[in-house]
């Protein structure tokens, strides 16, 4: 009896050995785990230092040689836009272009803003730039200054979301949009037979497909 009992705790042992080096086969290494939670915090640290960010597309740039008319150029035509063409006033702490100066196209232009909230209501209002009376201002878009993990997130999102609209539009089924950085069904409600869709709103709303 003696023996069985000590027969059994020894396979016991051994099957839990057995799971044990199972579950460490599967594991990453250590020293990938410890890249892994270092590159979360570059990211976290990476987000917070753009988050008061916006980068400005089609913002008629400056042909002067002197860098600080550039900027004032830059500055001031950017803040103007959002007083007159969004009703928001803003305080940029520093903006530059991105890329090399082209002859022929306008570099996008980073600004980055006093705060958080300052950016929130550009970003809020700048789909309202669509219906501006200036034609100028029609052709400029306004996003937030994303990391190349959160801009690889959007390209996946925005490659989703057109994937599942052919699908909807093949079925003729009701399209779907992006709202909090998730696809969703547009809302539909019933009028006299039709079907009324609200239109997505935020940044992102003129990246619906």
């Amino acid at each position: 009896d003696e023996f069985q009992i000590l027969e059994k705790k020894v396979t016991d042992i051994e099957e839990k050995l057995t799971e044990l080096d199972g579950k460490l086969k599967q594991s990453p290494p250590v020293e990938l785990q410890v890249s892994n939670a270092r590159m979360s915090a570059d990211e976290i640290q990476n987000r917070e230092s753009r988050k008061n960010n916006l980068i400005i597309f089609n913002l008629p740039e400056s042909d002067s040689q002197d860098a600080t008319t550039r900027t004032t150029h830059d500055e001031t035509l950017f803040t103007n836009m959002c007083a007159q063409e969004l009703e928001e006033e803003v305080e940029v702490i520093k903006s530059f272009r991105l890329g090399r100066k082209l002859d022929d196209k306008d570099r996008p232009l980073k600004v980055f803003l006093e705060s958080y909230e300052m950016k929130s209501k550009v970003l809020n209002k700048a789909k309202d730039l669509r219906n501006s009376s200036n034609e100028a201002a029609k052709n400029i878009y306004i996003k937030p200054d994303l990391t190349p993990m959160q801009q690889e997130s959007e390209k996946k999102l925005l490659k989703e979301l057109k994937e599942k609209n052919d699908e909807a539009r093949s079925r003729k089924e009701t399209l779907y949009m992006i709202k909090n950085y998730k696809i969703v069904r547009r809302p539909t409600h019933q009028t006299t037979g039709t079907n009324t869709k609200e239109k997505p709103t935020g940044w992102m709303a003129w990246l619906v497909k």
